[in-house]
């Protein structure tokens, strides 16, 4: 059975900033992938060049699905924050 992403999102906007500032981070041409250590968690943010709310929020539940299936691969010391650009 796959795992729930309920308890493994970050949910505050401090702890997105903060990982922006302190954070490594990967560079594509779709995305901008951030680490910072920490305890497993993730987050999803979304420019508005992607597309209106509703498009924002149907690709953010894909990629929260995606991360699901792929949680058990994903390293527990670094928290994540994925930025979809386009």
């Amino acid at each position: 059975m796959p795992f729930s992403l309920q308890n493994k999102m970050i949910r505050k906007r401090s702890r997105f900033v903060e990982i922006s500032k302190k954070g490594s981070s990967l560079y594509s041409r779709f995305f901008i992938l951030l680490e910072d250590s920490g305890c497993g968690l993730l987050g999803i943010t979304l420019t508005k060049k992607v597309g209106n709310a509703v498009i924002r929020n149907r690709l953010r539940r894909r990629v929260k699905e995606i991360l699901r299936h792929h949680l058990k691969s994903l390293s527990h010391e670094y928290d994540f924050v994925l930025v979809v650009k386009r």
